[in-house]
This record gives structure tokens, sequence and C-alpha cells, in this order.
């Protein structure tokens, strides 16, 4: 598969890990940029780090456990994004056990790397090689960028069917240009739970992407958490994406069908001048 870039908003920090044994408590699986286990060390229980430019903090392109999703804050003026996935999903679910699985490199300057569909699906190889291991039950991707069709790979759809055969999610942005035709592949794919934004009325948000595939729309606006510790307001595809995903940790049923039904009975309409849809306030 070429590479093509997604559009990258992330962010990194440091990360100590306390090992997470396989009969354990359930564990939403991040893909994003990293954070600090400072801020999140409740919480956050594996570091994985995945790669296809610039390095991970052991200068390779794989890095797993302590340290593996370690950015410094320095950092902090561009590289927010996962910590503030973090701080969305552990407000929707303080108990939330979390690994994070970073997918963009930064070299020795720390400059950032783009982020790839491959990264992506790498990411998705690692969560289905060790679903059961540490007992991963739902799949948080803020992540992607449009294109004229859902240019997702043939490994990219093996591993989000095998995780929905085994009640395990993939969570995804629809993204935030605006776009009234296609929304953010990989959210495009039709197994994907796609996620919207909207406000706490209903409104969806005229950035948010639709009038492609979005099967809910989530309320955006937080105050979360930033790599340097400071707190600030936020809006996006991505904040709904990890609401959503934090929610469905807390209210699995015994099949995706049956916590995707149960989540689509408790949503009202939604639209604006252009789009409708369904929308969801968390409580």
């Amino acid at each position: 598969m070429t590479k093509k870039s997604l559009v990258l908003a992330l962010v990194l920090l440091g990360l100590q890990v306390v090992p997470v044994q396989a009969d354990s408590l359930e564990s939403v699986a991040v893909i994003d940029s990293g954070t600090s286990t400072e801020l999140f060390k409740d919480n956050v229980v594996h570091e994985v780090c995945i790669v296809s430019e610039f390095t991970c903090p052991n200068g390779k392109k794989f890095m797993e456990g302590e340290g593996a999703a370690n950015i410094p804050v320095s950092n902090s003026k561009i590289l927010n994004h996962g910590t503030r996935m973090l701080s969305i999903i552990t407000q929707v679910n303080p108990k939330a056990k979390v690994i994070l699985i970073r997918i963009v490199g930064i070299d020795p300057k720390g400059k950032p790397a783009d982020y790839y569909t491959e990264d992506i699906d790498n990411a998705l190889v690692w969560i289905t090689k060790n679903q059961k291991k540490y007992n991963i039950s739902v799949v948080s991707l803020s992540q992607g960028n449009t294109f004229k069709t859902c240019n997702v790979s043939t490994t990219f759809k093996k591993q989000v069917s095998l995780l929905k055969k085994v009640n395990v999610p993939v969570i995804a942005a629809a993204g935030n240009d605006g776009n009234t035709k296609q929304v953010f592949t990989p959210a495009c794919w039709k197994e994907v739970v796609s996620v919207g934004a909207v406000t706490s009325g209903g409104t969806i948000q005229t950035y948010s992407n639709a009038k492609g595939k979005v099967d809910i729309y989530i309320p955006d606006n937080y105050t979360s958490r930033m790599l340097d510790n400071s707190i600030k307001s936020s809006v996006g595809t991505s904040n709904s994406t990890a609401a959503l995903s934090a929610w469905w940790s807390l209210n699995k049923r015994n099949s995706f069908k049956e916590t995707y039904d149960y989540l689509l009975s408790l949503t009202k309409p939604a639209s604006n001048y252009l789009i409708k849809g369904a929308y969801f306030e968390l409580g």
C-alpha cells in the first residue's frame, strides 16, 4: 500500500508503566501520540511505540514497555493530542485502564514525524495479537484524513473484523474538515464505529465531517489536560471519539451488536442546516 500521510495533531510525553496481567480489568487501547503516566499513573498500564518515520525513544522503529510513549514536555506546544484524549477518557471513565500505542516518531531535535495508514495498520495488528493478553475491550482511534474514497488496506479490514468478532470495537473520528461528502479514513470503513461532533443541544458542528459514514454524533466540548499539565478547552471529533470509547468500556454488553443497539436506543435526532443524524449525550 502506498504511504498516504494522515493529518497530524498529536502529543507525546513520558510514561512509567505498571504491568497488567492477562486476567486483569478490561483496557482501552488508544492509538495516538502518547502522554505521561505521571499525569495518568493510575490509568496507563502498558506502552507501545510503532512508527515508520523518525524513531521511538529507544532510537528504533518499535518499542514496547516502560518509556515507549515518552515525549518531553518541551514538545507541549505542538504535541498535546494524546494527552487530551486520555484526559477525556479518564473524565468519562476515571477507572479506565489504558494501553497507549504511539504511532508518531520524533527526531533528535524534537520534531514530530507524519504518520501513515501503515502505522495505524501495524498498531491494530499488535492489538489483535495482544488483545487477550491485555484484555483489550475497546480501540480508540482519533486520527485520519479525508480521501476521495475509503482508502483502507486489506490489513486494516482484517484486523477490524477480527477484533469485532471478539467484541472489541474500533471507534474512530469522522474528522474536522467540514466535508459534507466524506469522513476520515479509516472511520469510513463500514465495520468501524465512526463518530462526529455535536453540541450539547443536538446541533451537528459545521466542521464535523458528515454525509459520509457517521454512526453517531457525540458532544465534543471538553476541558482537558495538556502535556505541560495545564488545562484548556477544545472541540473536535477526536474528543467525541475518546468520550464514546470510554463510555463503551463502561457499558459493554455481551456482543458488539448488543452494545451498539443499546447505544442507538439512547440517541436523539441531531442536525444542522445540511445534515441529519443521531446523537447521544453522555451522562
